[in-house]
């Protein structure tokens, strides 16, 4: 079997997995087995997004062309810039439950950027460099329970801004300071509106 029949069945098995069906190796295939696991491995995973990035960095060191343009999943992506931003990343993790997407090392030390998922949302970072020096951001994220990533961002080492409260627009709502600075109002939409717009 040539290279190029080899990689076709090899598309078709993954294609029958994506089906939920059995890729069915004939005995001559059994070195197909190893990318099929793996394969099955990725079909699992939480995100398309990831799928479709991890696809490109292998393509980008195989030299070859992008196999697809890299996803975007909102228009407008938060930067933060901080000065120890691998805490930052642990920081995101225990306290918002964010899924980090990758992590690009600086030579020498240090992140020259990261990406994480909270939710349906991306975050970026990095480490504040002389020409890029850290500073603190606002953000405002939405969660199922802000009583409980509330309580989580303090275990996680986060700085209270003030405890959950009921807002006048609506959100039940706290205010944290991250380990980098940056400000993080939490909220849970309750839907109970106390001003009303003119």
């Amino acid at each position: 079997m040539s290279e190029r029949d080899r990689i076709e069945r090899l598309d078709g098995c993954v294609s029958a997995l994506l089906a939920g069906d059995d890729p069915a190796l004939s005995p001559s295939e059994r070195d197909l087995l190893p990318l099929l696991r793996v394969a099955a491995h990725l079909l699992n995973l939480p995100r398309e997004a990831f799928a479709l990035q991890l696809r490109a960095d292998l393509d980008a060191r195989a030299g070859g062309p992008p196999s697809a343009p890299r996803a975007v999943a909102q228009a407008l992506v938060p930067y933060l810039v901080v000065s120890d931003a691998s805490k930052l990343l642990d920081f995101l993790r225990d306290a918002f439950g964010a899924a980090e997407i990758m992590r690009v090392p600086r030579p020498g030390g240090g992140v020259q950027h990261a990406e994480v998922a909270i939710g349906d949302a991306r975050v970026e970072l990095a480490d504040g460099t002389a020409e890029y020096p850290s500073r603190a951001g606002a953000l405002h994220v939405y969660v199922p329970d802000a009583d409980a990533v509330y309580a989580r961002a303090l275990a996680a080492g986060g700085e209270s801004l003030y405890a959950p409260v009921g807002q006048p627009y609506g959100d039940r709502e706290a205010g944290i300071r991250d380990p980098g600075g940056n400000l993080w109002f939490i909220a849970t939409r309750s839907g109970v509106t106390i001003y009303e717009p003119r």
